[in-house]
């Protein structure tokens, strides 16, 4: 085994090269990793990037309580705050998240939404230690675009920031995150996530990339997976995704390989409860998120993930071929590859990251 140490972003990493199989030289992998720092100025970045939610849930609930409630704060015995205040807040509030709602994705200009999703960035993969394995470096850092396909998606698919552009961590031509465009119609939540470089996920969005070669990274599972999760089966882990063949058949039409990667370190980061039914299944497909109870660090409600370390694993690449109209024997087969890729490369890392009695279902 081979361990230098690189900088990326201003932050030292570790870098190992080693056989994953001794006897199994195309079984070369390398490591990166990135020094553990869950202090202040992390915990800080991560809050502007991910604690939108809690914070927009508290601040109108607390909006909605001393608008209705006021005369309970401020009465002729006690005064909490005036009704002066209460009315002055309120409306600043409202007109911040109008504000923000109007504000075009980029604002404030690209400079600085590259300043604010660099901070964010850098300090998230100290705040989860994050480590990439690779086991075709060179195979990945060629001119043509690709897929990569990332799984689970667990409560939040945060890991996926990991192909943040900011973080230039991945070979290859760029790569963008693509994600529900629920989180892009949503006050300041929207501003953080194009602050990182995340994107869209629609085929127009896809197709419109891959026609210029550039990579992109997505959770094929979605949030279907979310509502699937079993609390009574903690090392079941359960991907959507017999039906998910839509990004085959996009990878086909334009000749772009698909890579298999697999977030090890997600289970355990929230703790959570999910409502169950026919209803959540239809209600979540619809607004393209799962109405959960989550609870974060600290057991904060809503509130950002524990720091685990965060390991995503980058399989080899699954070469297709081009076909205007993909058939669907095509489909069938590189989708059935694709699902056979994704659980050998969990298998072969699943020891080494404390899974060993976790299982995949697919679904």
């Amino acid at each position: 085994e081979k361990v230098c140490v690189c900088v990326i972003m201003g932050e030292k990493q570790s870098k190992s090269v080693k056989n994953l199989e001794p006897d199994n030289d195309s079984l070369k992998v390398t490591t990166y990793d990135t020094e553990h720092d869950a202090g202040f100025i992390p915990t800080v970045a991560v809050t502007i990037w991910l604690g939108w939610m809690g914070i927009i849930v508290y601040a109108t609930l607390a909006t909605v309580f001393f608008h209705y409630f006021k005369d309970y704060v401020c009465n002729d015995s006690y005064c909490i705050a005036s009704h002066d205040s209460i009315n002055n807040l309120s409306i600043v509030w409202v007109s911040s998240c109008a504000l923000s709602l109007l504000l075009p994705r980029f604002f404030p200009g690209k400079r600085g939404s590259f300043l604010l999703g660099e901070f964010m960035m850098k300090n998230a993969a100290r705040y989860f230690a994050l480590k990439l394995t690779f086991e075709d470096e060179a195979g990945l850092a060629t001119d043509k675009g690709k897929i990569f396909a990332v799984e689970p998606h667990d409560m939040l698919p945060f890991s996926i920031f990991a192909f943040s552009p900011l973080l230039k961590l991945i070979p290859g031509p760029r790569c963008k995150a693509l994600l529900t465009s629920a989180v892009f119609h949503l006050p300041f939540i929207k501003h953080a996530y194009t602050w990182i470089g995340a994107d869209t996920v629609d085929k127009k969005t896809f197709r419109e990339r891959l026609s210029r070669n550039k990579s992109v990274a997505f959770i094929p599972g979605g949030v279907q997976e979310v509502t699937l999760i079993d609390i009574n089966k903690p090392d079941e882990i359960v991907l959507y995704l017999n039906k998910r063949k839509g990004f085959v058949k996009l990878a086909i039409e334009t000749g772009t390989p698909i890579v298999p990667t697999f977030s090890f370190g997600l289970a355990g980061t929230y703790d959570y409860w999910v409502p169950k039914g026919k209803f959540i299944d239809m209600l979540s497909r619809t607004i393209g998120f799962v109405p959960i109870f989550f609870f974060g660090r600290y057991g904060i409600p809503l509130g950002i993930p524990k720091p685990q370390k965060i390991h995503l694993v980058y399989g080899k690449e699954i070469v297709v071929p081009q076909e205007d109209i993909p058939s669907n024997e095509s489909i069938e087969k590189y989708h059935k590859l694709f699902i056979d890729e994704l659980k050998s490369l969990f298998e072969r890392h699943k020891e080494a990251n404390g899974y060993q009695k976790k299982t995949l279902r697919i679904v």
